[in-house]
């Protein structure tokens, strides 16, 4: 069964599993028949296992007069495990624009999207706020699976409670000319992993400026991405492990991360590309390579570190399940 509501702005409410449940329409936004259209401001609050929630619509694309769709600002409540939410559309086109969305979960295992899966062409992302309360929950502020083309992320803030949760700032994988947004992104619990950016970053893509906070032991922080080249450019970013044996990430081409609770002995700054620890050259508070400087590290001093408070970290480490 599918069910739908309007682009009037709706109040959907539901206790039920295994089903589809769209905020607008089940197909595109706008139709290929009308000039753009927005959808409606909706609250849906949905109670229940393994469901499927969009926000908005399925697609995302331009109207006969050229103009983009544009989503809603919804809000999402989502009590349950094994859910799926899209807060705007699966599929963003062209030069759709997301809504500013409200995304609320409660429960285990679920997975929830400030705004899709997939973006293309020129589409914008909104600012969005996703929070889930609950272990093994996956929170992407933008769009899942990959951001594409001329794509530009939002400013996102996601926080999980709970434990083993990944938060990607923007989407799984940056490519082409993509723009990652400045997030935040807040762990309450152990065994997270937060990409202030993406899993992946290929050919021109940026990364945003994004603020990381670790919960209590074991967190894996990456300010941009775990794969970057030459050509992808890193955002400045800011980390805190918030206490036990956390990993955080630099590389020769993410930005200047800077590192504000690093405890030698206890947590490792993980390298990525290739890097060596021979390679690096600390002085002072920085970690330094060819000349750029990978990261600042509050409150210590970067001369006493030693190999052991380094690790490799390879791409798929703690990743290749999401895809």
């Amino acid at each position: 069964m599918v069910l739908v509501g309007t682009t009037s702005g709706d109040t959907l409410v539901f206790t039920v599993s295994d089903e589809n449940i769209y905020g607008d329409t089940e197909t595109f936004l706008p139709s290929p028949f009308n000039t753009a259209i927005r959808g409606g401001n909706d609250r849906i609050n949905v109670t229940g296992n393994n469901n499927a929630i969009w926000g908005d619509a399925l697609f995302f694309r331009e109207g006969i007069d050229g103009t983009g769709g544009r989503g809603g600002n919804d809000t999402i409540r989502i009590s349950g495990s094994g859910n799926e939410v899209f807060a705007d559309a699966q599929f963003s086109f062209l030069s759709s624009k997301s809504g500013n969305d409200r995304v609320i979960v409660f429960g285990s295992g679920n997975r929830a999207q400030g705004d899709g899966c997939f973006a293309y062409d020129t589409s914008r992302s909104g600012d969005d706020i996703v929070i889930a309360t609950g272990n093994n929950n996956t929170l992407t502020g933008d769009n899942f699976v990959g951001m594409f083309d001329q794509t530009v992320a939002g400013d996102d803030r996601l926080r999980i409670t709970g434990d083993n949760g990944t938060l990607l700032g923007d989407s799984a994988q940056l490519e082409d000319s993509a723009v990652g947004g400045d997030d935040r992104l807040r762990l309450i619990g152990r065994r997270g992993r937060l990409f202030g950016d993406a899993a992946f970053m290929r050919d021109a893509a940026q990364g945003g400026d994004d603020v990381l906070i670790g919960g209590r032991s074991r967190d894996l922080l990456v300010g941009d991405a775990l794969e970057m080249s030459a050509d992808n450019q890193g955002g400045n970013d800011r980390m805190r492990g918030n206490g036990g044996a956390d990993t955080f990430v630099i590389g020769e081409f993410a930005g200047t991360e800077r590192i504000l609770d690093f405890r030698s002995g206890e947590d490792k700054i993980g390298l990525i590309g290739g890097l060596r620890f021979t390679q690096l050259e600390l002085r002072g508070n920085r970690i330094r390579y060819q000349g750029s400087v990978l990261a600042i590290l509050s409150g210590v001093d970067a001369t006493t570190l030693n190999r052991g408070d380094f690790r490799t970290v390879a791409p798929l480490d703690g990743i290749g399940d999401l895809l």
